[in-house]
């Protein structure tokens, strides 16, 4: 980063008239592939060092940039902070200029005279020394002890340990033997033959045996502790079978349910018996419903015709009908004969119309305009020609940032001139009682009508705070200023 400076410049008045109306700047980048970037800074030199010019330029490859900025005060000085990739190949030069845009010989200063060109590159980092001996370990803090953190989580359960020896208890006694099951239904019975008792058929298969009861549940008694194994002697000779142990036998477990019963063998295979004798003719049925009705006999022929009655009243009108569709438009009618008068002579051509002339200026960054108090402040500036008499369509927008306290008063009046000469005025008035950074937009239209032709004509838009009660700082923001010129 290196920081460039043109050092106060002395702009008092000669003759009634400062030397130098405006500044131009002049950037160019050299680098032909990398970009670099400039931060210009304008200070108003009057007994103290105003900032009123700030604007961070971005400068591609190769490009050349022009900037113009107001510049009509007893003193002022420029800064300039390049950086970026292409830093050292950007070069800067300043202007100043008179009214009617001259070059101000003793107020130009080019890339080599600003201050702090002479500095070189900055030479690599050294390396690093050597680290120090630690130093002594501080006594230990007087600070009560801590409270004691929370009990962490229970652990993971432990293996389950070795199967402890069986108890020298004696052996339960039995349980009780279980209760019988339910008999299974029994088969229906097949029907009996009608004839004689045929021979018995051969004995059915044997039915399933039914599911073993559930084993009762175990006597109480404690099972005694196991006895340590002793070593495997050699093998003897079978000993005496030794006498029974004393525990008491458990009680019988109740007896399983009894199985279903088994499917009935086949029917047997005997002759079928003789038919029966003829039963008793049954009694008579009821008289059925009397028969439908025979068909009607033929008519008779007609009576002579009566004497024709009176003639009734007419009857009410009917209603009217709906009105048809209209009918289908006739064919158009051939074209008469094109009248035979000589066409009129052709009128002069008017004269050509002037086509409406842009000059503008759009700066988006910040600019303070307070403190200090009841001091005009350029926040936007344009440079055009104009002719006596021509309409300058003029429109300006800009937006004021307060840093404020609670219970602020602040006004603030937007002045328009064009070569010094005041033309409009606006005046924005504000009373808060919340704290903290507001914003306030203006805007402003008015249409210009120069009385003499000047080649370069210098519109400004001016702030200049009149009141400021409990506000640290203002700042103009976005500011515009077109100039369309019929």
């Amino acid at each position: 980063m290196a920081l460039l400076s043109t050092g106060p410049i002395e702009n008092s008045p000669v003759g009634g008239v400062r030397p130098s109306q405006q500044v131009t700047v002049k950037i160019d980048n050299r680098d032909s592939v990398n970009p670099s970037s400039v931060l210009i800074r304008g200070f108003i030199l009057n007994g103290s060092r105003t900032l009123y010019v700030e604007e961070l330029i971005s400068v591609s490859p190769n490009q050349v940039i022009t900037k113009n900025y107001f510049a009509n005060f007893d003193g002022f000085e420029f800064v300039f902070e390049t950086g970026d990739t292409a830093e050292e190949s950007t070069e800067v030069s300043v202007w100043g200029k008179n009214a009617a845009g001259e070059l101000v010989t003793a107020h130009r200063l080019v890339s080599d005279e600003l201050l702090g060109s002479e500095l070189g590159v900055t030479g690599a980092t050294g390396s690093t020394g050597a680290a120090g001996a630690t130093g002594a370990t501080g006594p230990t803090g007087a600070g009560a002890t801590g409270a004691t953190g929370n009990t962490g989580p229970t652990g993971a359960a432990g293996a389950t340990g070795a199967t402890g020896p069986t108890g020298a208890g004696e052996t339960g006694a039995t349980g009780s033997t279980g209760s019988t099951g339910a008999a299974g239904a029994t088969g229906a019975t097949g029907p009996t033959g009608a004839g004689e008792t045929g021979a018995t058929g051969s004995t059915g298969e044997t039915g399933a045996t039914g599911a073993t009861g559930a084993t009762g549940p175990t006597g109480a008694g404690e099972t005694g502790a196991t006895g340590s194994t002793g070593e495997t002697g050699a093998t003897g000779s079978t000993g005496v079978t030794g006498p029974t142990g004393a525990g008491a036998t458990g009680a019988t477990g109740s007896t399983g349910a009894t199985g279903a019963t088994g499917a009935t063998g086949p029917t047997g295979a005997g002759a079928t018996g003789a038919t029966g004798s003829t039963g008793e003719t049954g009694a008579t049925g009821a008289t059925g419903s009397t028969g439908a009705t025979g068909a009607a006999g033929v008519t008779g022929s007609a009576g002579a015709t009566g004497a024709a009655g009176a003639t009734g009243s007419t009857g009410a009108t009917g209603a009217t009908g709906a009105t048809g569709s209209t009918g289908a438009t006739g064919a158009t009618g051939a074209t008469g004969p094109t009248g035979a008068g000589t066409a009129g002579v052709t009128g002069p051509t008017g004269p050509t119309g002037t086509q409406p002339q842009l000059a503008f200026v759009n700066t988006a960054g910040a600019i303070a305009i307070f403190p200090p108090l009841g001091i005009e402040v350029v926040v936007a500036q344009v440079i055009t020609s104009v002719a006596a008499g021509q309409r300058i369509k003029v429109d300006y927008a800009l937006a004021v940032e307060e840093n404020a306290n609670a219970n602020n008063t602040f006004s603030v009046t937007f002045l328009l001139y064009r070569d010094n000469q005041l033309i409009s005025t606006r005046t924005l008035n504000r009373t808060l009682a919340s704290a903290g950074i507001q914003r306030f937009d203006i805007a402003d239209t008015f249409v210009d009508v120069p009385i003499v032709a000047n080649a370069a004509a210098v519109y400004q838009v001016r702030t200049n705070v009149t009141q400021a009660n409990n506000v640290n700082g203002a700042s103009a923001v976005n500011r515009n200023l077109n100039l369309i010129k019929f």
